[in-house]
């Protein structure tokens, strides 16, 4: 019921209509008996609403979803409140139209905050592939703002980048109860976890609390155990020996082949195939527009678009010049990294012999590419619907901050999709405009920053305190002088899906008076594989692993400035053991259908798993009888794992 949920929950002209003003989606203010006027039947929260303004003594109501009830509740001083997922909540308070006039003379800053899907950093830049993306309305931003060049996400997934950049924090540490078990999880180690279901410190929840109008729409994603059973498992089972054979089979793959190994689609005409997000759009704006309060306003919007599958109309992909596109290099595969050899797979990025020919084919990676741009220049278009209506480069008092939440692989290093810790995965572009106060009218920063620095820099460009729970930078002073900037590098890491092993990663530019900018990947716990240290100044695909070669002192001081932020080895230790706590509280949440479950159709590894099901469950069993719960596995780089002999019998 989620997406009925949030259909009505933003609607502005109920908003509107009844003068009622939102929580933040999904939260419910928190019940004191004497606060509670009456509980009452209602089929929406537009008619709870309507039913506390009747209420003589209602000053705020909660609408539970599932069961159509509205809790009417009176005023209450330093009131508070927390989200409800379980029952659908959506909450709001009666609209004080009496504002002082020393309220009417405040400044009023307004914020617009744009989240597009799975857009590689390198795409927005002037210059990228012979400016084969036409983005006129991006232009428009960057040339009255600062475009970030080094922007990365801490975590290159979908929920824990949103749970990092919504709670200022870093994805170790976000520790949260498990959905599925009675145990802690310790961060949002892959796509299943995120913020606690009653985290109260989210940006927009902070701003709310400060009196601003608030509206979140769109891909929300940001809270644990919003993903799907296939998310899951395949979180938890990345440390079983599973048997597998590449040739002819593709391996053990988590993902569809047909998306890496396909050509993407395009649909007839000029009508979008990413209508929600246009939805999504016209929401907002018509929020905006519908606002009749003077207090500030935020607007956050989530879009769905560019996430793979690679699919535009013929209208957006005419705009794409294929001549101006160029192809990733290949190594072969035995020359990856084992753990890169392992995410290949695991991604259905390693083809079947039957599809070997069509996968190789060259035009059929630049279509996959052109398809992506496509939709990246159908995003620039939502993103002008913004900036007619809201952007003015000659004021300060609405901040556009366009961003995403983490790139995409875009078939470089064999991959397509995200979680990967390379540039085109891990780094993210992002826009602030305008520059007012500055002295300047546009600038391009190559300091590295992060997603955790969006919220500080909010705060601090609406004049509010610091949160105490933030662990990012404002990047405002960058602005104003870069001069006086004196951070040198940021972190990212992930630990869940499609891969073989966890990994941190550290961007710095701090060596050698900040003449070179450089990256250093550590797997696991840092013992079990070799680093990988590349020049991101003069390797830009990240092909040349410079650590074997590199300034022992360069690495060094790479290893401990990563360590002061994360202790990689407990990470790698930890999501060892919660691998282990996660399965065997799934099945025992199963009972006696587990091993039917672990396989049945529809799970995005249902096919490699049949391909020999008794050596598959031999291997699950030998995880769980595991003395040592935090033990590690070496990343595998063989196209055939010991164990597989294909027996191609289904035994579901």
């Amino acid at each position: 019921y989620r997406d009925d949920l949030s259909s009505f929950r933003q609607d502005p002209s109920r908003e509107a209509q009844n003068g009622c003003e939102l929580l933040p989606a999904y939260d419910c203010w928190t019940i004191i008996d004497s606060s509670l006027i009456a509980v009452v039947q209602s089929q929406s929260a537009g008619e709870c609403c309507e039913k506390c303004s009747a209420e003589t003594q209602c000053a705020r109501y909660n609408y539970r979803h599932n069961s159509s009830t509205c809790e009417l509740l009176l005023p209450q001083k330093d009131s508070s409140s927390e989200s409800d997922y379980e029952t659908g909540c959506a909450a709001g308070k009666i609209f004080d139209e009496k504002e002082s006039d020393s309220d009417k003379k405040k400044e009023k800053k307004n914020i617009v905050f744009i989240v597009v899907e799975s857009t590689d950093g390198r795409t927005w830049t002037r210059g990228y592939q012979d400016d084969v993306i036409p983005m006129p309305n991006m232009r428009k931003l960057q040339d009255s703002g600062a475009s970030f060049l080094r922007h990365y996400s801490n975590a290159p997934v979908c929920c824990p980048s949103r749970a990092t950049f919504w709670s200022g924090r870093h994805a170790h540490q976000i520790p949260h109860k498990s959905q599925i078990g009675n145990f802690i999880v310790h961060g949002v180690w892959n796509n299943f976890e995120g913020l606690p279901l009653n985290y109260s410190s989210r940006l927009d929840q902070i701003l709310y609390r400060h009196g601003y109008q608030v509206l979140t729409n769109g891909k929300l994603d940001w809270s644990t155990g919003g993903h799907s059973e296939s998310v899951q498992l395949d979180a938890w089972t990345k440390y079983v020996d599973v048997p597998y054979q590449i040739p002819p089979y593709g391996g053990w793959y988590t993902e569809d082949p047909s998306v890496c190994g396909g050509w993407g689609s395009v649909s007839p005409g000029n009508t979008s195939v990413h209508q929600k997000d246009w939805d999504a759009v016209q929401e907002a704006l018509s929020w905006q527009a519908n606002l009749t309060s003077n207090k500030p306003w935020f607007l956050y919007t989530g879009l769905h678009i560019v996430h793979p599958p690679y699919a535009t109309n013929e209208y957006w992909n005419n705009k794409i010049n294929r001549s101006k596109i160029s192809i990733p290099y290949w190594p072969p595969l035995n020359e990856l990294h084992p753990c890169d050899f392992q995410q290949v797979m695991r991604k259905g990025c390693a083809p079947a012999d039957i599809n070997l020919t069509v996968f190789y084919n060259a035009s059929r990676i630049k279509e996959i590419r052109a398809k992506y741009y496509a939709m990246i220049a159908e995003f620039d278009a939502m993103l002008g619907e913004y900036v007619d209506a809201l952007f003015d480069p000659a004021s300060d008092d609405t901040l556009f901050i366009v961003t995403s939440d983490h790139g995409d692989m875009q078939e470089e290093h064999q991959q397509h999709y995200k979680m990967a810790p390379y540039d085109a995965s891990s780094s993210v572009p992002m826009v602030i405009a305008p520059l007012i106060g500055t002295g300047i009218s546009s600038i391009c920063i190559r300091f590295p920053t992060q997603l955790i620095d969006i919220a500080p820099t909010i705060l601090d460009f609406l004049h509010l305190p610091p949160h105490p729970t933030h662990q990012g930078q404002s990047l405002l002073p960058l602005l104003n002088d870069q001069s006086a900037w004196s951070r040198d590098f940021v972190v990212q890491q992930f630990a869940g899906d499609n891969l073989a092993m966890s990994w941190s990663s550290i961007v710095f530019s701090g060596w050698r008076s900040h003449l070179t900018t450089y990256k250093l990947i550590v797997w696991g716990d840092g013992q079990m594989h070799p680093h990988l240290l590349f020049n991101l100044d003069h390797d830009l695909d990240e092909i040349n692993n410079l650590i074997d070669s590199a300034d022992p002192i360069l690495i060094a001081t790479l290893l401990s400035r990563l360590r002061s932020i994360i202790d990689y080895r407990q990470v790698a230790y930890d999501v060892a053991d919660y691998a282990h706590r996660s399965l065997e509280a799934w099945i025992t949440a199963q009972g006696d259908d587990w091993q039917y479950e672990i396989h049945k159709p529809g799970l995005r590894y249902d096919v490699p798993f049949d391909y020999d099901v008794k050596a598959t469950f031999d291997a699950i069993a030998a995880f769980r009888q595991q003395n040592n719960t935090y033990a590690l596995r070496k990343c595998r780089n063989t196209t055939t794992f010991p164990g597989a002999k294909p027996s191609l019998v289904n035994a579901k």
